[in-house]
């Protein structure tokens, strides 16, 4: 089986873009909670949208200003902090 690395791409804290994304859980304009097979990544911001989105593919962006991007693992707490 072969394994996929996931990409994740932060422009200027203004636009973000990842791969390997599953699904949108939940999302507003302060916080958006993606499903990829690892578990949960959450993206906290202001004045959030999400630009685009393909199950297909499983490529995701959003523009706003993003604050943070926390990786969750299923069953287990916060396992990184990008910002603060």
């Amino acid at each position: 089986m072969q394994e996929t690395s996931q990409i994740l791409t932060i422009e200027g804290q203004s636009r973000i873009t990842l791969s390997c994304i599953e699904g949108v859980i939940s999302f507003s304009e302060s916080k958006i909670l993606l499903g990829h097979t690892g578990g949960r990544i959450e993206i906290g911001g202001k004045a959030l949208k999400i630009e685009g989105f393909s199950k297909a593919n499983g490529g995701f962006s959003a523009t706003g200003t993003i604050e943070s991007v926390r990786y969750l693992g299923k069953g287990e707490k916060l396992k990184s902090k990008i910002f603060r």
